[in-house]
């Protein structure tokens, strides 16, 4: 007798994600693709975007994305679309392509009005200090999370005016944001929050997540400074270091609104 496709698609996706650095064990991984393999007898639609989802992990993202593509052409569920969107979302997040990834991010919740998509939405324009007007629409969803979502836009653009005020650059900004999150998510599979103190001349950021080690820590740091000589064809030095970033396990949540 077959599983039930959804407890194997389920299964493997907590298998995957289960730990926040990406194992580099060639052979967990093609045990995974085996176990995606399997899909393809119960949900051929499951079976693509496993597929998509593990080139993901293995930083082929625009592999993944067509993958994820030709699951969408396999079906007319919204909610099958939505989980494919979401995918497509997340693999231009790993790519720094922050417009894209919320684009995806939105047709998913168009198609299913989930909250839950409305919220990686919201996330990912507040991860780049981007405002759309699309974060406004909030109309599906409950009170509660309508007041939530309001007050964390009042928090965006009170951030954005900030560095505005400061004369700084909100392009460069989100260009060096871009780096950090594709080497962030080169590595790890998790998530990670943004911490930002603006000054007269720069905003320092800090991106952390307690469950990084102190290795991965310091590998994701090495790999940011490398990462910041692909801007310097498009900004002069000087400009960049305006912008300090540092990956961290220490915890700032509790100095988020600062």
């Amino acid at each position: 007798m077959n599983p039930i496709p959804k407890s194997v698609y389920s299964d493997l996706l907590n298998e995957i994600f289960s730990s926040l650095v990406k194992t580099k064990s060639e052979i967990k991984i093609q045990a995974w693709r085996r176990k995606a393999e399997s899909l393809g007898s119960v949900d051929l639609f499951q079976h693509k975007l496993m597929l998509s989802i593990l080139d993901a992990y293995i930083n082929k993202n625009e592999q993944a994305i067509k993958k994820a593509e030709t699951a969408l052409l396999l079906t007319q569920n919204n909610f099958y679309r939505g989980m494919a969107y979401r995918v497509i979302g997340n693999c231009y997040a790993h790519l720094g392509k922050y417009q894209q990834a919320m684009d995806a991010y939105w047709y998913a919740y168009e198609t299913t009005k989930d909250p839950e998509y409305f919220y990686t939405f919201f996330q990912a324009a507040t991860c780049y200090d981007f405002y759309d007007k699309r974060m406004l629409e909030m109309k599906s969803l409950k009170k509660d999370d309508q007041v939530r979502f309001k007050e964390l836009l009042d928090h965006l653009n009170s951030e954005i005016k900030k560095l505005e005020t400061h004369n700084l650059n909100l392009d460069l900004y989100r260009d060096i944001l871009s780096e950090a999150y594709k080497v962030f998510f080169a590595n790890c599979s998790g998530k990670v929050t943004r911490f930002a103190s603006v000054a007269d001349s720069n905003v320092s950021s800090i991106l952390f997540n307690p469950e990084l080690n102190l290795e991965t820590v310091g590998l994701l740091n090495d790999q940011m400074n490398d990462s910041l000589v692909n801007l310097l064809d498009k900004y002069e030095f000087d400009e960049i270091l305006k912008y300090p970033i540092i990956f961290t396990s220490e915890n700032y949540f509790n100095a988020l609104h600062y």
